[in-house]
């Protein structure tokens, strides 16, 4: 069934950008089932080499170091196009800048799926959508966005999650205002805003809206994504995705109603209340007992209090000589003498 004819498919790419266990992975494999759409696993790359390429003032006079650096990316690993490849590309790409690399290494990865048009799920990216939006002026992005309290209990149960409750309410409501800012230096036809929460409840409604907007044609394939997500996760990262590769659960919402507290709930939404609000999350009612305030308060005031020391360490490490590593090692003997 088609819902949309465009009268020319585009080839230009597309970001899928959201909160860590916010929902991308499922809209990724969905979208990766597309006959003409390959999704690689989560890159991470990119904003290094603009990192790179800003500091360096280009890329072309440290074609090594750049190839280097990505032979040995602990993400692009994943895409499996072999070291071999990735040599070979940064040694032949002229002019060698974030761009081409990055078209060269998602397009062979298509090539390699039988597919034309490349997109990147990678949920930090929300951070670098002005760069990102800048590097690739006809590229359109999707944003995620699920419960923040079910996010919270999703991220500090995954292994690679964060440790607290307070951390992982704050890194949902960063994430969130992150791409909230970043959509302002987009043009509105290249953005767009889906909640996973609707993703499950109709995910064919959802779903031709999101290939309308990427002006693809809808197919049944997308809803049959799970017949092919065991090949498209790598194997490390499974065991964190193990419903993926069954049908979609429509109840998988609303988890915190049942398994949390009422001091989490009111630390998360405390947190997160502006955020919720603004995608149609509605606020729990918890008694606020002076305790409970003061609890929730204290441990606001605690991350804040790390997170600015932390900050500062890093402030001094760059811009103060006598807080740097390098500093407290002995010259070579010949500078001594």
């Amino acid at each position: 069934m088609n819902t949309t004819t465009p009268a020319t498919p585009p080839s230009s790419p597309f970001f899928i950008v959201g909160a860590q266990r916010s929902g991308t992975t499922l809209l990724r494999l969905m979208l990766a089932a597309h006959p003409r759409v390959a999704i690689p696993p989560e890159s991470h790359f990119i904003p290094d080499l603009l990192r790179i390429e800003r500091r360096a003032g280009g890329l072309a006079g440290i074609r090594e170091d750049v190839a280097r650096m990505l032979v040995t990316h602990d993400r692009l690993v994943d895409f499996d196009l072999g070291p071999a490849f990735i040599r070979e590309t940064v040694a032949r790409l002229w002019p060698l800048t974030t761009r081409a690399i990055t078209e060269a290494l998602f397009a062979e990865y298509a090539r390699r799926q039988g597919k034309p048009r490349w997109g990147d799920k990678t949920p930090r990216h929300c951070n670098f959508l002005p760069e990102l939006g800048a590097v690739f002026p006809e590229a359109r992005f999707i944003h995620v966005v699920r419960d923040g309290r079910d996010t919270a209990m999703s991220s500090v149960k995954a292994a690679f999650g964060p440790n607290t409750w307070t951390t992982a309410a704050y890194l949902w409501r960063d994430s969130v205002r992150a791409a909230q800012r970043g959509a302002q230096s987009l043009a509105p036809d290249r953005w767009m805003e889906i909640r996973y929460e609707d993703l499950l409840g109709d995910p064919r409604a959802i779903l031709e809206r999101v290939c309308a907007f990427l002006g693809e044609d809808f197919h049944e394939d997308l809803l049959r994504y799970a017949e092919r997500a065991d090949g498209l996760v790598p194997k490390w990262e499974r065991s964190w995705h193990a419903k993926l590769s069954g049908p979609i659960d429509g109840k998988n919402t609303g988890k915190w109603r049942r398994e949390l507290t009422s001091e989490q709930i009111a630390l998360l939404q405390r947190v997160g209340a502006a955020e919720l609000r603004a995608y149609d999350y509605p606020l729990e009612p918890i008694p606020a007992s002076p305790a409970l305030t003061a609890h929730v308060l204290t441990k606001c005031a605690r991350y804040h209090a790390r997170r600015l020391a932390s900050r500062t360490m890093l402030w001094l490490r760059r811009y103060d000589p006598a807080m740097r590593p390098t500093a407290f090692r002995p010259a070579p003997s010949s500078e001594r003498e």
